[in-house]
């Protein structure tokens, strides 16, 4: 039998979740929000539980350092903090020790959100190749 996130004790734990919230961003905001509206649910459903959750997603494809600051997650975290209601953090980082300090700081029912996980990309493409070290990070 597959089992779903309400077969899972979440209360107290902190959940990372993938989501996809590439959208389209035209002059620093998103023109259309149905791919974030349609993980509410879900995620409601985390915080309502007891859980604490870390989101991750990507924008877009990153080829190079110029193109990060029109790839930035930012206008996404804005557009869903205006939906969900609530307090969110957001670390302009994919990885190192202040997502770690972040994370292990995040108290139940709060929400970190990382940097577009595609800035990963501009090191070996470890984020569109699954790279392993990066998924132990």
């Amino acid at each position: 039998m597959k089992k779903t996130i309400k077969d899972l004790k979440l209360g107290g734990k902190k959940v990372i979740l993938r989501v996809d919230f590439n959208v389209p961003v035209e002059n620093g905001k998103v023109v259309d929000n149905k791919r974030i509206v349609s993980t509410l649910p879900t995620i409601k459903y985390i915080l309502g539980e007891g859980a604490s959750l870390i989101l991750l997603s990507h924008l877009g494809r990153v080829k190079s350092e110029v193109e990060k600051e029109q790839k930035t997650l930012l206008p996404v975290v804005k557009e869903f903090c205006n939906l969900i209601k609530r307090e969110v953090f957001f670390i302009q980082e994919t990885r190192g020790q202040e997502v770690r300090d972040a994370a292990k700081n995040l108290k139940p029912g709060q929400i970190l959100f990382l940097e577009n996980t595609r800035f990963e990309d501009l090191n070996d493409k470890a984020e569109s190749t699954n790279n392993e070290a990066l998924a132990k990070e």
